[in-house]
């Protein structure tokens, strides 16, 4: 028969952990406010960061995505995650949700919405639909290989 040692902490040090964890969560953020989304979001790449295989982990992960695609249409990474809906940001929103989609199949499509501060997977899927029909039109050509480019490296 197996015995498996537990470990009991009191309150005040589970508190402290606790605190620790989410001022790390807090600095990983750079400052800015951190929603509970956000927080299990981080949590569970880090749980998966840990569990995964090496073949998965050859995968670009989301953040360095998403830096790439605003870099590629010279927008700051926080309009990604904004509440803007002009034309250019909107663009560069589905081109991230397409990228992350393309590069990450292992995310299911709320998990994509989650990284972009959305909630409902629907929106994810108008925004790969939008961005494949830009994609049949021609467009968004040199962006996409900005993104390779800067993934590549």
């Amino acid at each position: 028969m197996t015995h498996y040692q537990t470990a009991t902490l009191d309150a005040m040090e589970v508190e402290t952990r606790l605190r620790a964890f989410l001022d790390d969560m807090v600095q990983r953020a750079g400052g800015r406010r951190v929603t509970v989304y956000r927080v299990a979001r981080i949590m569970l790449d880090d749980l998966r960061g840990s569990l995964t295989s090496d073949v998965q982990q050859d995968r670009p992960p989301v953040e360095a995505i998403m830096r790439a695609v605003a870099a590629a249409h010279n927008q700051p990474f926080e309009v990604l995650r904004a509440r803007d809906r002009t034309h250019p940001v909107a663009w560069c929103r589905h081109h991230a949700l397409w990228e992350i989609r393309q590069r990450r199949p292992d995310l299911g499509l709320c998990n994509i919405g989650a990284w972009m501060d959305r909630f409902a997977h629907t929106t994810v899927l108008n925004s790969l639909r939008k961005f494949n029909a830009a994609i049949k039109d021609g467009r968004f050509n040199g962006e996409r290989a900005l993104v390779e480019r800067a993934l590549s490296c």
